[in-house]
């Protein structure tokens, strides 16, 4: 485990697409176990990381991940952290030098995956009803695994 934070230092001059944890959900931020971001930069300090991340082109699948743990004006967990205001798509992180507890660097394979999403002309899809039938066609056409 890398518990200096220089690899997580190496790994965002690619700008490489994350994943977070479940631990993430400890700290008070708004990403929660499953949700993506593009890393954008990370700097250490005493005894953490600042790590500096955009949702920007996750908004979509992120948005299905997020869970209603903010207080709403009746005293009720009811909110998502958007809703509560609390969403910003481009935001900084403190994390532990055991950065791996808190997240992973995803293959860019996925980047390709939500760009064709973005773009599709059917709308009206979610991200996982466009990939079931993506993946469905691909098997249909002799291009995906064997059934």
């Amino acid at each position: 485990m890398d518990t200096s934070g220089c690899g997580l230092i190496v790994f965002a001059a690619s700008k490489p697409i994350i994943e977070f944890k479940k631990a993430i959900e400890a700290l008070e931020c708004y990403p929660e176990a499953g949700m993506r971001a593009r890393l954008t930069d990370a700097r250490y300090g005493d005894g953490y990381i600042e790590i500096f991340v955009s949702y920007e082109e996750f908004e979509n699948t992120n948005r299905t991940l997020e869970s209603a743990t903010f207080i709403d004006s009746s005293g009720r967990p009811r909110l998502t952290a958007r809703e509560a205001g609390l969403y910003r798509p481009i935001d900084s992180i403190y994390i532990g030098l055991d950065w791996q507890e808190y997240l992973t660097v995803v293959d860019s394979g996925v980047e390709r995956l939500l760009k064709a999403f973005n773009e599709r002309k059917d709308k009206g899809q979610t991200y996982l009803q466009w990939l079931e039938k993506t993946a469905l066609a691909a098997l249909d056409s002799g291009r995906g695994a064997s059934r």
